[in-house]
């Protein structure tokens, strides 16, 4: 582990998947010896040898996951930002003067966020919940933010109905990294570190609401994400996912059966995220189907909860 964590450094982008892979396959071990202790000598009988190797190894993996994102991030918007030539946009593709090209970043980093995943459901008792929230998420957020395929109203990144299939605009953006990202908050919200990051919840979820226009494994994927971030807290996300399926806010506080259309001028109502107000709204109004048919699912997947005890 400390041979490939130096490595991961290596200016060959090819050394640093495979470092990657190791790296992963080595937690994973201390994970299965972690478990096997634990069962032999109970919880408190020995030390789980993860932890131990998680906070002396961290600190590059993460240093190496926010210098490939950031990479990313800058060849994306430059390729956005500047209309170039077809010619020139093949070619910004491809590696040149040593730089890796953007398809190489992005199997770099799903390689990352599946060790990010393996920590969150391998470390005990939350230990990794402070290094997600204050080292991944932060660029794990950022990648969203800039993957979201951009529309020609400059809508930065979201879809609205009616305009260009959700499928069609991740596919012609070419990104690899949307089911990534998914799974890895999927895997983070169902390990131990899950009610130590609930604080997150509204943020992240709210982030994966576009996904669910997309017809296929990244709707899918959305949903599954989604409904791990309910377990934990079902209250987090139910005001977004009212607006979104097209259902009227009940009058009273303990019915939420009443199902009405919403029309074009009802204001949604969310109090955390102003920008995603706006999306909301102009989805609403184009009646996405798919989008509040999975909001509604939701919705019915939250009635069938049982009551959560009061922290």
């Amino acid at each position: 582990l400390s041979r490939c964590c130096y490595l991961i450094c290596n200016a060959d982008l090819r050394i640093q998947v495979l470092c990657c892979e190791t790296i992963l396959s080595g937690f994973r071990s201390l994970g299965k010896v972690g478990s096997f202790r634990k069962n032999l000598h109970g919880k408190y009988g020995s030390i789980n040898p993860l932890l131990p190797a998680i906070a002396e190894f961290w600190p590059s993996i993460a240093a190496r996951l926010r210098s490939a994102s950031a990479s990313l991030t800058s060849a994306n918007r430059l390729s956005r930002s500047d209309l170039l030539s077809i010619r020139h946009v093949m070619a910004t593709d491809q590696p040149e003067h040593g730089a890796p090209s953007k398809s190489s970043l992005e199997v770099l980093i799903s390689k990352l966020l599946l060790i990010v995943s393996e920590l969150c459901c391998s470390s005990d008792d939350g230990f990794f919940a402070d290094r997600f929230e204050n080292d991944a998420y932060p660029i794990v957020a950022e990648l969203m933010q800039d993957i979201l395929p951009e529309d020609g109203n400059g809508s930065g990144g979201r879809h609205f109905p009616g305009q260009q299939p959700p499928s069609s605009l991740f596919a012609k953006s070419k990104h690899s990294l949307v089911l990534p990202i998914v799974h890895c908050l999927e895997c983070t919200f169902e390990s131990s570190c899950r009610y130590g990051l609930s604080n997150l919840i509204p943020s992240a979820g709210t982030m994966l609401f576009p996904l669910f226009s997309d017809i296929g494994p990244i709707g899918d994927a959305a949903s599954v994400a989604v409904k791990a971030m309910l377990l934990v807290d079902r209250d987090a996300l139910w005001r977004g996912l009212q607006t979104l399926s097209g259902r009227a806010f009940p009058c009273h506080a303990m019915i939420r059966s009443s199902v009405i259309t919403i029309t074009n001028t009802t204001e949604p109502a969310f109090s955390d995220v102003k920008d995603f107000c706006v999306a909301s709204s102009q989805w609403l109004k184009y009646h996405d189907r798919t989008l509040s048919q999975r909001a509604g699912d939701l919705l019915d997947f939250i009635e069938r909860l049982p009551e959560q005890p009061i922290p």
